[in-house]
């Protein structure tokens, strides 16, 4: 027969704030080691008069003040945001492959995308399901409770909350009919809660894990017999093997016998009076 199992679900690791590399303040680098030219701002420097100089962005003569940047020349109004267009002349400014770009627009270039809103993270953030997320933007797909710090549980991508994960896909019980959330009883091809995994009649534990089913529901051994009618009238114990059918329920062998002389009826004929056998020579003695 089968036995009791058990069945934990698991819950992902607690989801945690972090700083991402590319946010807007600077990046933290090892002392002695670089920081990557594209990831740190540059600074212009501003000349008054310029001799035989081409800008960089028109490639035309300058004729007084430029400024240089990048080991080149560019006119005042010309040193721009490549997204933009705002004049970096007065401010610093990034580059990337060889574009150049205000702070804002490098950080929409090189931040990751939030998984919920798809726009820059350029603070903190969550890294959760391979993705990363603001994280005012990581919550339960179903209810919408906030989820950064705490546990989620996962179904096919999507991060829910305990609560709504387990009312939304974990096994009804067979009996009560509620989520199992944690320990389980797998029987009868359904779950069940330890503490519901019981007879069906008179709702006893099954000792030694044993149970008997019937009708699809779980029976110790006397109310599985009889439901199936196979508990004997004279021992009320269950019938294994061969038995006697006799007055529309089945009896051991050695307990179909006279209720009066107490022989055995086994094969020999018998009288039927008030629900009990009686051998004839003692029907005939007590009834006539």
């Amino acid at each position: 027969m089968p036995r009791s199992e058990s069945l934990t679900f698991k819950v992902q690791a607690a989801v945690g704030l972090q700083d991402h590399p590319d946010s807007d303040r600077p990046p933290s680098l090892p002392i002695g080691e670089p920081v990557p030219q594209d990831k740190r701002p540059s600074h212009v420097s501003q000349h008054l008069e310029s001799h035989d100089r081409t800008c960089a962005a028109c490639h035309q003569p300058i004729n007084g003040a430029y400024v240089q940047a990048l080991g080149q020349d560019w006119h005042l109004d010309h040193l721009a945001c490549t997204i933009c267009a705002k004049v970096l002349t007065a401010t610093t400014f990034y580059e990337h492959q060889g574009a150049l770009y205000c702070q804002t627009h490098h950080s929409d270039l090189v931040a990751p995308r939030c998984a919920y809103c798809s726009t820059a993270i350029t603070d903190r953030c969550v890294t959760a399901l391979g993705q990363q997320w603001h994280p005012d933007h990581f919550f339960c797909s179903q209810c919408g409770k906030p989820l950064t710090g705490v546990g989620f549980m996962e179904h096919q991508g999507k991060a829910y909350c305990d609560e709504d994960y387990f009312a939304l896909f974990a096994p009804p019980c067979g009996a009560c009919g509620k989520p199992v959330m944690a320990d389980c009883v797998a029987a009868l091809q359904q779950s069940w809660h330890p503490s519901c995994f019981v007879c069906a009649e008179c709702k006893g534990a099954f000792a030694g894990g044993t149970f008997f089913a019937h009708e699809g529901k779980p029976y110790c051994e006397v109310h599985y017999h009889l439901k199936r009618g196979s508990l004997c009238p004279g021992c009320n114990r269950p019938i294994v093997g061969k038995c006697v059918n006799a007055m529309g329920k089945k009896w051991h062998l050695e307990h179909f016998s006279c209720g009066y002389c107490q022989k055995n009826l086994n094969k020999m004929p018998f009288k039927e009076k008030e629900g009990k056998a009686f051998c004839v020579p003692c029907h005939t003695r007590l009834y006539g």
